[in-house]
């Protein structure tokens, strides 16, 4: 009989302990998923930021190309016949 009673009561420490180790398991499965999701959270933010600054900064190129003064192409001189007044000279 006593040994019926202890078997009883290390069956129930042995659920206890097996209670307190899922609440454990159970707590820190939680916390993981919710740095999982901090983590998720940083790294949209991130390229939501990179995609807005590669943005700008292609404006800001495509502006300065369309802004920036434009070089003149060199006029060359060419000389028309009768302009020097010797028309027919050998």
């Amino acid at each position: 009989m006593e040994l019926d009673t202890r078997k009883n009561e290390a069956r129930a420490d042995l659920k206890q302990q097996d209670l307190l180790i899922e609440e454990v398991l159970n707590k820190s499965i939680v916390a993981i998923s919710d740095l999982r999701t901090d983590v998720e959270e940083i790294k949209w933010e991130n390229m939501r930021r990179s995609v807005l600054t590669l943005g700008a900064f292609l404006l800001v190129i495509v502006m300065s190309m369309e802004l920036r003064p434009k070089a003149k192409p060199p006029t060359q001189q060419t000389k028309q016949p009768g302009a020097d007044g010797i028309e027919g000279s050998p």
